[in-house]
């Protein structure tokens, strides 16, 4: 007869801190999208620039201040939601919250470009080769700070997999199901 050797458990996470985590971070980013539409909603344009002979038009003015808000808030009703399911231990919810994940990387990478084009029609008529060079890496920096976690969360998901172990629902390590 041969001995079998122990093999060790592999690591486990709560699903509570992966699920609570989302939503936390759904109802921020919501809350911030409601923000940013509260604060196009206050614009007029033509009472406060009296000087310019033909105002933006409400589509340009949208396109200008209020679809990044708008896509923010749906996001972080997604967020939240996939969050809250995840929770519940729904079977879609993983594949949920990557979508939330991946959806989060071009909205980061968008938010941050649309910053960066701000700041430099904001600069002066002549601004140095230093100051573009401060921005695109300011831009770099902060792409990278608001992907690079939105990544690790889907390398996380896709390699986990939720399973219910005596009660308790944990991660385990998936076997090819969300690769």
């Amino acid at each position: 007869m041969q001995e079998e050797e122990p093999v060790a458990p592999a690591p486990v996470v709560p699903v509570q801190y992966l699920g609570w985590g989302a939503v936390l971070v759904g109802l921020v980013v919501l809350a911030c999208g409601v923000k940013g539409l509260y604060d196009y909603g206050q614009i007029h344009p033509a009472a406060a620039i009296p000087e310019i002979e033909q105002p933006p038009g409400p589509f340009s003015l949208y396109l200008t201040h209020g679809l990044l808000p708008t896509l923010q808030a749906l996001l972080g009703m997604y967020t939240t939601m996939a969050g809250s399911q995840f929770l519940k231990m729904r079977p879609w919810a993983g594949k949920g919250l990557v979508a939330a994940a991946w959806s989060g990387i071009p909205f980061a990478v968008a938010s941050e470009l649309v910053n960066l084009i701000a700041s430099i029609r904001r600069a002066s008529s002549s601004p140095s080769f230093w100051y573009y060079l401060v921005e695109f890496i300011g831009f770099i920096l902060m792409a990278a700070f608001w992907t690079v976690p939105l990544l690790a969360a889907v390398w996380f998901l896709r390699r986990y997999v939720i399973a219910d172990a005596g009660g308790v629902p944990r991660v385990q390590p998936a076997h090819g199901l969300f690769s």
